[in-house]
């Protein structure tokens, strides 16, 4: 009993809470939060807008305005049925003489003719040039093509002429030639010799 009353004692026990009737000592009363109120947003933008419609609204007022009193009718006067009527007045200027006209078409009519006639000249002479010059390079051609045939002839090339060689004597006399003096041929006869002796 002693020990589960010392275990009792050793657990933790939080004390409870305090219960305030006029709320927490000390603390002021909490006020209500008062809600966002929604306004409008001052945009310069829409400024400039409104400030741009009202002129258009304005400018198209006034070309209603006018588009109206363009098409309302309004009768001219009649001044000019009391004016004197035109009459055509006499020419004061002395009448045109006719002489030898020289016609424009006529002038370029000719400066044609010379120039379809310097044209063909220059043509001829140009066509003349052409066909000389492949005259020309033909016959270049021709003879290209014939110094080539005659290069390509197979030529024997002639007989290389040498100087004609001297024969000198040697300074020297003649090798005379020995025996050699080997030491197989001793061999062979001290062999020799000794088969003789063994054969007595």
């Amino acid at each position: 009993m002693v020990v589960e009353d010392e275990k009792g004692l050793a657990e933790f026990y939080a004390r409870p809470m305090p219960v305030f009737e006029d709320g927490l000592v000390g603390v002021p009363a909490r006020k209500p939060p008062t809600p966002t109120q929604v306004k409008p947003f001052a945009l310069q933008a829409d400024q400039r807008g409104a400030v741009k419609q009202e002129r258009f609204k304005h400018q198209m007022d006034e070309e209603s305005k006018a588009d109206a009193m363009r098409r309302k009718f309004h009768a001219q006067s009649d001044q000019v049925v009391h004016k004197t009527p035109f009459v055509p007045e006499k020419s004061q200027k002395p009448l045109t003489e006719l002489s030898n006209l020289t016609l424009n078409t006529e002038v370029k009519a000719s400066q044609r003719h010379e120039y379809n006639q310097q044209r063909k000249m220059m043509e001829e002479e140009m066509l003349a040039a052409k066909k000389l010059e492949e005259e020309r390079r033909a016959a270049d051609e021709l003879a290209e093509v014939t110094q080539l045939r005659k290069e390509v002839v197979h030529k024997a090339q002639p007989m290389p002429k040498f100087k004609q060689s001297v024969i000198q004597p040697a300074p020297h006399m003649p090798t005379v030639p020995t025996s050699p003096n080997f030491a197989t041929k001793s061999r062979l006869e001290s062999r020799s010799r000794a088969n003789s002796t063994l054969t007595l």
